[in-house]
């Protein structure tokens, strides 16, 4: 062991230290989603589908926006604030997101009004979701300044303390107004507060400074921009090829099936990602090694708290959410856990994005991810013959994925012996689905 080596793994935190990390962060990126379900589910109840679709058209012109900004920004955030050229770069960078995705966002407005059936009070009601990407962009630097500092506690608070005093206030506005003005202003109203949090909260945190990178940053924030909308369009791909293939009912039952099998194992791997950049791209060079002693203790922690998740999954698709839901969704239910399975390759393709954007290689991830939206289309032909079958597919995308990014992307760095335990764990989880087909048939 060299003394490199050495020093990392006397500098390393305390396990249970890691994992309270770990949680705070998973806490910080959960919230918010628990959130825009409760609003989502009260404002469907008392609403048209109708209604309902013009707030889900704006929410995905500002899930498009998030990918090509906020997404991508925060890939390098945690390293520009320690270098006087990163922070020129963020100033630069907030200004032209505060201008740009309100205009976005009011296009998509006016194209819904001008050619579509939404009237002006409709309009009216959904305009605050315009000045949301406002809010987000002024929490950047300060955001970044709270990861990098380890702030994950604070963060997290901060962001349940606006998903609470948020949903308190607009709840109430969605059931008396039936209208989706308190959805619009749900929103705005949380990445409002959020920001203020984070802003007072990165007060007085000064930055160790660090190295100038020898790639510009707006050519990183270009790759990961690029990176991340790519990341996007591909589970929007899988949901197009979906219903041009297979039809608007088995778009609707993959969708949910994705739904209630991502919502947690996706928050998970964003986090971890978010707790391994501020190690990895804190502006000093490292060594292969280092790198090794950064990313994979926290890869392990996270994939064990993944498969755990994944374990509760596959008792509660099979019998606890049967009793809920109608005989409907029960092809729905079934590919659950099958589409679980692909949070472990999912979470390693997450933990590896930092190192390729310390290593400037996050082009040759994109490259890889857009051959993943190619094969959407695999999916959805799979999805002619059965759901379960698009649901394997799916696992083997994300498999395949996972692979070429550590064989290609990070093999020097961190090596190929990463794979190992993913691989053995997608290998199990997919045995004890098909051993428990049997007792759902026998007990469900």
């Amino acid at each position: 062991m060299t003394q490199a080596d050495t020093q990392e793994e006397v500098q390393r935190p305390p396990a249970r230290s890691a994992f309270a990390t770990l949680a705070w962060a998973f806490l910080e990126r959960i919230v918010p989603r628990i959130g825009s379900a409760a609003i989502m589910l009260i404002f469907a109840a008392v609403t048209s589908p109708t209604i309902v679709g013009y707030y889900s058209a704006m929410t995905l012109a500002y899930l498009a926006m998030q990918a090509l900004f906020d997404s991508a920004v925060r890939q390098i955030a945690v390293g520009a604030v320690h270098t006087p050229g990163g922070v020129a770069f963020l100033r630069r960078y907030i200004k032209t997101y505060a201008l740009t995705g309100p205009a976005v966002m009011f296009g998509a407005l006016a194209i819904m009004c001008a050619f579509g059936s939404m009237t002006l009070r409709i309009a009216l009601e959904l305009s605050p979701m315009v000045l949301a990407p406002v809010a987000v962009a002024s929490a950047t630097r300060a955001l970044a300044t709270a990861q990098a500092a380890n702030l994950w506690r604070r963060i997290s608070l901060t962001q349940a303390v606006a998903v609470i005093a948020s949903c308190t206030v607009t709840i109430p506005v969605v059931i008396v107004t039936e209208s989706p003005l308190g959805s619009a202003l749900q929103l705005l109203m949380s990445e409002t507060i959020f920001a203020l949090g984070v802003r007072r909260m990165a007060r007085g945190h000064q930055m160790e400074p660090g190295e100038e990178p020898l790639v510009s940053y707006f050519h990183q924030f270009r790759a990961a921009s690029a990176y991340t909308l790519v990341s996007w369009a591909q589970n929007q791909a899988d949901r197009l090829f979906l219903g041009l293939f297979a039809g608007s009912a088995t778009l609707g039952s993959y969708s949910f099936a994705g739904s209630l099998s991502h919502q947690v194992t996706d928050s998970l791997g964003v986090a971890t990602a978010n707790v391994l950049r501020p190690k990895v791209i804190d502006g000093k060079t490292k060594s292969d090694a280092e790198l090794r002693h950064l990313v994979m203790p926290t890869l392990r922690r996270a994939m064990v708290m993944t498969v755990a998740v994944i374990l509760v999954t596959f008792p509660a698709a099979y019998w606890v959410a049967p009793l809920v839901f109608k005989d409907d969704w029960d092809s729905a239910l079934q590919i659950v856990p099958v589409l679980s399975i692909s949070a472990v390759p999912a979470l390693v393709s997450w933990c590896l994005s930092p190192v390729l954007v310390y290593q400037a290689r996050l082009r040759l991830a994109t490259a890889i991810k857009v051959c993943g939206t190619i094969m959407s289309v695999g999916v959805a032909v799979a999805a002619t013959y059965s759901l379960e079958l698009a649901a394997w597919v799916v696992v083997a995308r994300e498999t395949i994925i996972m692979c070429a990014i550590a064989l290609i992307g990070t093999r020097r760095s961190i090596g190929a012996r990463v794979l190992v335990t993913p691989v053995l764990l997608v290998v199990v989880l997919s045995g004890l689905f098909l051993l428990g087909k049997p007792l759902y048939a026998l007990f469900g």
